[in-house]
Formats: structure tokens, sequence, C-alpha cells
């Protein structure tokens, strides 16, 4: 032991010792807290936040997906149902009103004299003298029916232009422009900040059983610098412990004045290196703690701005959330009821209609049906009808008459002439041998033709003179008429 070293200095060895070892100690422990809390926020607060964040994300896009692939089928339906009401107008029902259109006018060029008109239907009118003027067709079809049924078309096609109208105005108001605006303006903003905070941005990796940190090079510094301090610590306070027990060891020596004590092995000169040595281990100590601490407050400000703007994002996609609930359930809805309100009356029909056919078909198909059947009325009056008429009025009673009259002149004249002679001729030669009592056969009984009776022959015969037929004004008007329609 060196002459210098006495019991005072090894207290005051001793009491230098304990109280660094204290302070070391508390370093130690608020290094290791600041290690721990430096840990958490890297390891677990950090990568926790960006997979809640990730999550939050994911179900936003879930729901836009969802969003916008409602809005633009609606949308599209819209458009749609516009363009088919459109062609439908267009290519089919105005056309067939146009047509309508066309024959009746074509009816209404086209006379019906007043000869051509039953004479019950005379009897039935009740303004008889507008039968002496020339009627036309149109005078015999239900044009009041056909001006209802074009009044009603009109009115639903108003009508559906109108509730298209509102359609397309409230898709636009309700549902694209609060989509396009807010839905779709906010979402591309909350990716845009998304893909800024993404893990690779920071170099972290969210897979578990794998080391979050591999490409940023500062927090992976940090850790990795942490861990190096963390075992530079350990030895350090050992030391420190050490040269405390080695004091305290060095202070019994003393107190117990028994140098060859077996329990009490002291090496004083160790004990005063150490002592020297012990201020510049606390200095290291220091600097090592200074330097976690450092790390500390370098993670919180790293971690500051992130998760600043982690939970401005967090609340972002919250809010972005919670207005597609609202959309959903109010504008989307509130669009829907109207699309289903509407579609009831888009089917409302003034006439029958198949179970598979829109109104505009049903009318298009009505329309096609009197157009079919006007142009046929048309067709049949002045190829057919008239032929018709005047055949069976003029040409057919003609030939009747024509072949009665040589039959009863001719025929029947020749066969009575041949039976009175023959029965004559017989009386001359077998009567003498008859008794007056028996009838005898020739003297009466010959069939004979008394009277003619004919009908439907009226319009021929009060024109028939001398074997002659005159052509009566009538006929002559008739058969004018008939060639009128031909041109």
């Amino acid at each position: 032991m060196s002459s210098s070293i006495d019991r005072d200095t090894v207290i005051s060895w001793s009491e230098q010792a304990q109280s660094t070892l204290q302070e070391a100690k508390k370093m130690c422990t608020q290094a290791q807290t600041l290690l721990q809390s430096t840990t958490y926020q890297l390891v677990t607060q950090l990568p926790e936040k960006l997979q809640f964040v990730t999550f939050m994300v994911d179900a936003l896009k879930q729901q836009q997906e969802l969003l916008t692939s409602i809005v633009e089928s609606q949308s599209r339906l819209r458009k749609e149902s516009v363009n088919q009401f459109n062609v439908q107008v267009e290519r089919d029902l105005t056309p067939a009103l146009a047509q309508l259109d066309s024959i009746l006018a074509q009816l209404a060029k086209t006379k019906v004299p007043s000869y051509l008109i039953n004479s019950v239907v005379h009897e039935k009118e009740a303004h008889i003298d507008s039968l002496v003027e020339d009627r036309n067709l149109c005078d015999f079809i239900s044009l009041d029916d056909i001006k209802l049924l074009t009044t009603n078309i009109e009115i639903y096609k108003a009508n559906c232009t109108k509730l298209h109208g509102l359609l397309e105005k409230t898709m636009n108001e309700s549902v694209l422009e609060p989509y396009k605006i807010i839905a779709s303006k906010k979402y591309h903003n909350v990716m845009k900040q998304y893909k800024e905070l993404m893990p690779m941005h920071l170099g972290i990796s969210l897979a578990p059983d794998v080391s979050p940190y591999k490409l940023n090079n500062l927090i992976n510094t940090i850790l990795k610098e942490n861990s190096s301090l963390e075992n530079e610590l350990v030895p350090m306070l050992e030391m420190m412990t050490n040269h405390y027990d080695q004091c305290v060891q060095g202070t019994l020596f003393f107190n117990t004045k028994n140098p060859n004590d077996p329990l009490v092995d002291v090496n004083f000169e160790v004990l005063r290196n150490d002592a020297l040595e012990l201020p510049d281990v606390l200095k290291e100590l220091k600097t090592v703690y200074d330097i976690i601490l450092n790390n500390e407050m370098r993670t919180k400000k790293i971690l500051s701005s992130e998760f600043s703007r982690i939970d401005s994002l967090i609340s972002m996609v919250k809010d972005l959330l919670d207005f597609y609930i609202e959309y959903k359930a109010t504008n989307l809805s509130t669009y829907m009821i109207l699309v289903l309100s509407c579609d009831e009356l888009f089917g409302k029909c003034s006439i029958d209609m198949k179970s598979n056919q829109t109104p505009l078909e049903a009318y298009t198909e009505t329309i096609n049906l009197l157009v079919y059947h006007y142009t046929q009325f048309l067709s049949v009056y002045k190829s057919e009808y008239l032929t018709e008429l005047f055949y069976e009025q003029y040409t057919y009673p003609r030939r009747y008459l024509s072949t009665l009259t040589n039959f009863l002149n001719h025929d029947i004249f020749q066969l009575q002439q041949e039976e009175y002679e023959r029965r004559r001729n017989w009386l001359a030669k077998y009567g003498d041998f008859i008794p007056t009592e028996f009838r005898l056969p020739g003297e009466v009984d010959q069939p004979a033709i008394i009277q003619v009776v004919t009908e439907g022959l009226d319009d021929v015969q009060k024109d028939y003179n001398d074997g002659r037929f005159n052509e009566s004004a009538e006929e002559i008007n008739l058969s004018e008429f008939i060639k009128t329609m031909k041109l």
C-alpha cells in the first residue's frame, strides 16, 4: 500500500464513488427511459400509426370505388334513359305521327260523293243539309279519338321531357357536383398526402417479423446508435459500481486495521487510478446520455411533424368517410327515390299496352296500326271499293238483266211456242178419240211466266229501253269519279 494513501483518502474516494455512482445510476435510468421511449416511438408507435392510416385509407379506397361505381352507373343509366327516350321519339314515334298526319291529310283530300252514302245513314243524320255537299274520308273516322290520342302522346312526351330534365338537374346538383367537388377533390388530396406518408417513403416495412427500418437512414441510424450506446452504458456503470465496491472494501480495511484479513483484498493503486479516471468516466457517461437525449429529441422532432401529418390525414379520412355515409344516405337516396317515382310516371300510359312494352312503344305501335288501317282504307277506297261498287251497281245488274231478258224473250218464249204447237198438233191428231168427259191434255195448265219480280236492278232497269241500256247521270258521275281516283 502506498504511504500516501490513508484512511481519509479512501473515505474521500468512497464518497466520490458513491455520489458519482448515484449520479450515474440516475443518468442510466433516465437514459434507459429515453431509449425505451425512442424505441417505442420509432419501432411501435410510428408503424402502428402508419398501419392505422393505411387501414383507414384502404377503407376509404373501398368506399370511393363503391361510390364511384354507383355514381358512374347512375350517370350512365341516366344518359342511356334519355338517349333511349330521344331515339324512340325521333326514330319511331315522330315518323309514325308524321305518317299519320300524312294519311289523314290524304283522307281529307279524298272526296266522298253523297250518292255513295248509305240511305240508312241519310235517315239517321241529324244535319241533312250537310249531305248535299260532298264529304271526305276523314268524315268517316273518329278524328276526336285520334286527336285525344295525339294530345295524350304530346302530354306524355312533354311530361317525360320535364321529368328527364328534373332527373338531369338533380343528378348534376345532388349527385355529380358533390361527388366531383367534394368527394373526388378531397379524395385525391387525401391520396396525395398518403403517398407522401407511404411507409416506403419513410423507409418503413410494415410486414410482421421484419425489421421495420431498412431504407430510412436517419431513423435507422438513431436506432443503431441507441443500441450501441445502450451497450456502452453497461460497462461504464459496472466500472463505477466496482470502483465503489472497492472503495467500501478499502474503508473496511482501515476500520478493521487487520491487513491480514483474507476478506479484505484491496489494490489501492488501482483504486487510486480508478478514482482519478472516475470524472472522465462520468463525463463519458454524460456524453452518452446527452447523445441518447439528443436522439430522443431528434425522434420527437421527426415524429412530431410526421404524427401531425398522420393525424391530419386520419382526420381528413374520417371526415371524408362521414361525408360518404351522409352522401349515400341523403344525396344518393333522394335521387334514387326520385328515379323510382319518375319511373312510375314514365310507365303510365293512356292506352292499354303489353306487359313488355313501354308507353312510347305502345303509342308507336298504335299509331302505326292506325296508319296501316287508314292507308289500307284509302287504298281500298280508291282501287277496290269504287270499282266494286260500280260493278255491283251497274255492270253486273246489266249483265244479269240482259241474260234474263234474252232468256225470257228467246229461250222461254221458244220453249212455250214449241210446247203450244206440240199440244195443238196432238189434239188435232188424237183429240177426236178421247171422250169429252176426260180431261184433254193441252187445253189448260201450260206452264207460263205471268210476272217476273226482280230485286237489285232498279239502277239499270229504269234506263233500259228497247233492249238497250242508257247511262244514267249517277252512273256517269261514278264512272268519272273513279277515273279521278286513279290519277
